[in-house]
């Protein structure tokens, strides 16, 4: 047993007596943030990725728009299908193909950006563990050391030889999404999820890394921060320690706080210069967070990740005035997530 890993300096879960509100700080993120990607990406890190992550911030530090480096973090979406029905996803707010990435659409943009790339992240709208082929998205990443995470519900059968996989594969980084100690709360967020089976699962694969003697991949209990379930919040936390999760994190409801003006950092958004993302339908995005097509900058299986990290769309991006006028009204601008004039979210000013 791990032990469990409470967010203690990087705690981002404060009460306000007033409102009885999530209160939330952006130096508390960043150190969350920082915890988090260095536990990924610390056994992957190489000279020359440090030299890139080093020229990459120089380049965003000087506004450049034609860029040297490589993208740090890789996001990418192997599917959009799901076996839940999540208020947010399913709300009409997010378009889905319900298909799957071509893997060699995959293989090709790891071989071109894996000697520089610190961690990809195999999930984003759709339910990971429900691509057939996720172990081998794994593998292939692993093999090239490059850092792994996955962020599942798992909410679904999956037996002792699946998690035996997943624990062998070189996943480092598992995050499981359990929203309540009972099924009536858990269910009021994860809509079609089974709380008894999430739980079954995460007590067998905790059991098996452990009889593998394996300390990958660290697993996340991951808890949004509702109304709804405070009252089961310490519950869980306990239950976490308990099963020997080694991070519980209560995570604000961000899809309720982000269009608030107090939840919003005033300074230039990093992630054109920093990320992208790849989605099912081998579009590559210069934005993972993005809720229509008006960022995507290519197609992957017809042109190479060089010529659309430098594309004319990426350069209009990164030459984006921020904050953005007033009169501005690009996707930025309207971004409900981070503040439209290059913020980011979780943050109070």
């Amino acid at each position: 047993m791990l032990g469990l890993e409470i967010d203690r300096c990087h705690l981002i879960a404060v009460r306000n007596d007033e409102e009885k509100g999530l209160r939330l700080s952006y130096h508390n993120l960043v150190s969350l943030l920082a915890n988090r990607h260095w536990a990924i990406v610390r056994a992957h890190l190489t000279a020359r990725k440090l030299l890139n992550a080093g020229l990459c911030l120089l380049e965003f530090r000087l506004h450049r728009v034609v860029l040297r480096s490589r993208p740090l973090y890789l996001k990418v979406e192997t599917t959009d299908c799901c076996n839940l029905r999540c208020q947010h996803c399913h709300d009409g707010s997010v378009p889905r193909h319900n298909g799957f990435l071509d893997f060699d659409v995959y293989t090709r943009l790891l071989d071109q950006l894996s000697p520089t790339l610190l961690e990809v992240s195999l999930y984003d709208q759709g339910e990971p563990l429900l691509d057939p082929r996720i172990v081998e998205y794994i593998q292939y990443a692993s093999q090239r050391n490059v850092g792994t995470v996955i962020s599942s519900n798992f909410s679904m059968p999956l037996s002792d030889e699946m998690l035996t996989r997943l624990v062998c594969s070189g996943l480092d980084y598992l995050q499981v999404a359990i929203d309540g100690l009972s099924q009536e709360i858990y269910g009021q967020y994860r809509r079609g999820g089974q709380l008894e089976r999430v739980l079954d699962n995460l007590k067998r694969l905790l059991r098996i890394r452990n009889e593998l003697g394996s300390a990958a991949p660290r697993i996340e209990w991951q808890m949004i921060d509702f109304p709804f379930n405070r009252h089961e919040q310490q519950a869980a936390r306990a239950l976490a320690a308990e099963l020997g999760v080694d991070r519980f994190l209560l995570k604000p409801d961000c899809y309720s706080t982000y269009p608030a003006p107090e939840y919003r950092r005033r300074s230039r958004c990093s992630l054109p210069w920093f990320s992208c993302a790849v989605e099912c339908d081998s579009k590559l995005s210069a934005c993972f967070i993005k809720d229509d097509e008006t960022l995507d900058i290519g197609q992957l299986d017809d042109s190479s990740f060089d010529r659309l990290w430098n594309s004319a769309t990426c350069r209009a991006l990164r030459s984006r005035r921020f904050p953005a006028a007033d009169d501005d009204d690009g996707y930025c601008a309207r971004c409900n997530r981070f503040d439209g004039r290059a913020g980011s979210a979780y943050t109070n000013r």
